[in-house]
């Protein structure tokens, strides 16, 4: 008898996947066919990891994003944004930075999604200071 190693996740179970985007970071949080987005990995002068991984891996898995958490303004981190932005432009970001349409990724911020407890650790509160030290550090709790 063979029985298979991996089987495919309930929808209503979250899941969360770790994306090989290279240098840099992107995650995906995953339920009932929504997503959240941890950052979108590096950008490069001929297209980005938006483009070329996240939205056809989205789209692979049958996900829906609704919304991006950006950890911070580095360009491996921020820099498939803009792309699926482009594809999905009705997403909310959260962040620890100062930008315009950004929602706040600061400590004491939390809030629900899909039965899920986001809440914000660090940094203490929005800046225009850059680097890894201002980063949006985000728990993520089922109850």
């Amino acid at each position: 008898m063979c029985w298979p190693l991996w089987q495919k996740p309930r929808p209503d179970e979250w899941q969360v996947y770790m994306l090989d985007v290279g240098q840099g970071l992107a995650m995906v949080i995953a339920r009932n066919g929504k997503a959240i987005l941890y950052d979108t990995g590096l950008a490069w002068p001929e297209g980005d990891s938006g483009q070329q991984l996240i939205i056809p891996w989205l789209h692979w898995h049958n996900l829906e994003p609704e919304g991006v958490i950006l950890s911070h303004e580095h360009l491996d981190h921020r820099g498939g944004l803009d792309s699926i932005l482009h594809t999905w432009p009705m997403l909310w970001i959260r962040s620890p930075l100062n930008w315009e349409h950004h929602q706040p990724c600061v400590r004491g911020e939390a809030w629900q999604w899909q039965g899920l407890r986001f809440s914000v650790h660090w940094p203490l509160q929005a800046s225009n200071d850059k680097g890894n030290n201002h980063s949006c550090v985000v728990k993520v709790d089922d109850g």
